[in-house]
């Protein structure tokens, strides 16, 4: 039987070395008995061969049973009547069999019907999911909400809907509204409290282009606190389907059309408090919004490994001339392009889920009180708080460049294709149209390029590069590869240094994308040669990187570097042209 998984080795690479040894024993608690986690892993063994087991499963229902009907669900898309939605047929059974299969709430704790797995485990089976339909990823995708529940919901609440994620309740997050996207502090929606009903409070207002917005369970960002017009003012409520949550339209969209786009409007709506009022922006929403950007990056994966497999097999079986496509060596230099790409950003992705494990590990063993000795839980805190910058550092980069590369990768797809890429005849002009909106929603990539440039001029370097430039060790055959290294982070630490001095927060920004694209260029350069050390097969993508790395750092360094001020300085007079009257 056909199995993603099993046909991937870069994913199976990153999944089988990720580190267990550390990252295990502190999501699970030194492995120790617990009475309260029967279903708990014994050791280490245990709990890695759990993650082989799901990782096939997920890699042959994707493969057999999303990947076959994606173009069914395309083309029927969801359904709307008299504010009733509901998905295409074929989603339905397919969230039936997830359902089936337990692998719905894989995230959740194991006391709430879910697998309790990593990060780096749930976000392996994200990719895999988008590599069978991507649109299916925002259902499944979407129990992210649970997770944010278990974390911060009442003891009250978590029991009772927990559970029903399992179950295939299916879940939104509701905070864009029509004038605020990601400038989410000017929320209107409001919410009161219900003079009769103690702890329930009213939902008023609406909101757009909420995923799965017809589902069952919503989390709701809304303003609670009446003067306050700022973030401070605003609360997270889970809000269930029902009276006073009307969809009044589904968005007819460019692609994922298996996946329901919606307006909504809360009128009167039952609502409850999740976490602290006030916080449900600074602190909930950044909870959430960072888990789900990680999905979203995981997801451009799967998307961009769909259209490179469709691509290397049509070059493969398409004669021209009297020969396959593909010993023409411009398509050749594509599909080695569009490899190396993918490569480097499941090098980023699986880097960040590295550090969200760790945090959340860390986090659970503190809580716990799994550390006795006082030196010891300072030690862990000091930890902690590493773990958290570098998952505020790099999980906007991994989005934002898993994103990209999305787009590049399945347009080059379509390239190879010629004309036949353009038609509905091919899976691949659907791969180009899905893997747009990875660069929008979560947070456009001009968002995450705005909240970590400030990281990366003051810490891109000390924090990121330098552990990695320190420990760097080339495998034979690829000891230039460290000079090459050298080079590149020579010219970023310049770049860097030459946007701190300018003190000039316009210029920084007009040059954050040059910056981030150096950063993962550097650091992907160093995880391709400590792959290469373990695989002999990984070798060739780190040679490929590595030879052109200092020509692309010369060319980023360069465009920061020269003065380069045509958007700040000359934008009115090049646009004068479109402005009224």
């Amino acid at each position: 039987m056909a199995n993603f998984y099993k046909t991937n080795p870069d994913l199976r690479f990153h999944m089988q070395n990720a580190a267990w040894h550390r990252i295990a024993p502190l999501l699970e608690l030194g492995f120790r008995p617990r009475d309260d986690d029967p279903e708990a892993p014994e050791g280490l063994e245990e709990y890695i061969e759990t993650n082989e087991m799901v990782l096939e499963m997920v890699g042959e229902v994707a493969a057999e049973e999303l990947a076959p009907h994606a173009a069914e669900v395309d083309a029927e898309g969801c359904r709307f009547r008299d504010g009733e939605v509901a998905y295409a047929a074929r989603t339905e059974e397919q969230l039936r069999k997830f359902v089936e299969l337990g692998l719905m709430g894989l995230a959740l704790g194991r006391k709430y019907g879910g697998m309790g797995r990593s990060q780096t485990l749930y976000n392996g089976t994200v990719e895999l999911v988008s590599r069978g339909d991507a649109s299916f990823m925002t259902i499944y995708a979407m129990g992210s909400c649970g997770e944010l529940l278990e974390r911060f919901a009442t003891q009250e609440i978590k029991e009772k809907y927990l559970p029903r994620f399992g179950e295939g309740a299916t879940a939104a997050m509701a905070f864009t509204e029509p004038d605020f996207g990601s400038a989410l502090g000017g929320v209107r929606t409001r919410a009161e409290p219900d003079p009769e009903e103690p702890g329930v409070w009213r939902i008023h207002g609406a909101k757009q282009f909420i995923t799965n917005g017809g589902g069952d369970l919503q989390l709701v960002m809304a303003r609670s606190e009446p003067g306050v017009k700022d973030a401070r003012g605003l609360s997270l409520f889970l809000v269930e389907k029902g009276p006073g949550v009307t969809v009044t339209k589904i968005e007819e969209k460019l692609g994922i059309h298996g996946s329901m786009t919606c307006a909504v409007s809360y009128d009167g709506a039952k609502g409850y408090l999740v976490g602290e009022r006030g916080k449900g922006l600074t602190k909930c929403g950044f909870f959430l919004m960072q888990t789900v950007r990680l999905e979203v990056a995981a997801q451009a994966l799967g998307i961009a490994q769909a259209a490179q497999d469709a691509a290397a097999r049509y070059a493969q079986a398409r004669i021209q001339f009297d020969r396959p496509i593909e010993q023409f060596q411009p398509v050749r230099d594509m599909l080695i392009e569009n490899e190396r790409e993918i490569q480097v950003a499941r090098a980023l992705v699986y880097e960040t889920c590295h550090w969200v494990d760790e945090r959340d590990g860390l986090t659970r063993c503190l809580r716990a009180g799994l550390w006795e000795d006082p030196e010891e839980v300072r030690r862990r805190e000091a930890e902690l708080r590493h773990a958290e910058t570098m998952c505020e550092i790099l999980t906007p980069l991994a989005k934002y460049h898993a994103a990209e590369m999305a787009v590049r990768v399945t347009s080059r797809a379509l390239q190879i294709h010629g004309g036949y890429g353009y038609t509905r005849e091919y899976p691949v002009e659907r791969y180009y149209r899905d893997a747009r909106i990875t660069t929008i929603y979560e947070g456009t990539s001009e968002i995450q390029l705005s909240g970590v440039v400030g990281y990366l001029v003051r810490y891109g370097y000390s924090r990121l590069l330098e552990p990695l430039r320190v420990q760097a060790v080339a495998p034979s055959g690829l000891e230039w590869g460290l000079g090459a290294l050298e080079q590149g982070i020579a010219l970023y630490q310049a770049a860097s240094r030459h946007l701190k001095q300018a003190r000039d927060r316009n210029y920084t920004q007009l040059h954050a994308r040059a910056l981030a694209d150096m950063t993962i260029d550097l650091l992907a350069g160093y995880k391709f040669l400590e792959h290469a050390a373990r695989a002999e097969w990984k070798k060739p993508v780190a040679r490929a990187h590595l030879s052109d790395l200092p020509a692309r750092a010369r060319y980023l360094y360069d465009r920061i570097t020269r003065g380069e001020r045509t958007a700040i300085s000359d934008y009115e007079r090049i646009m004068a042209a479109y402005r009224e009257g």
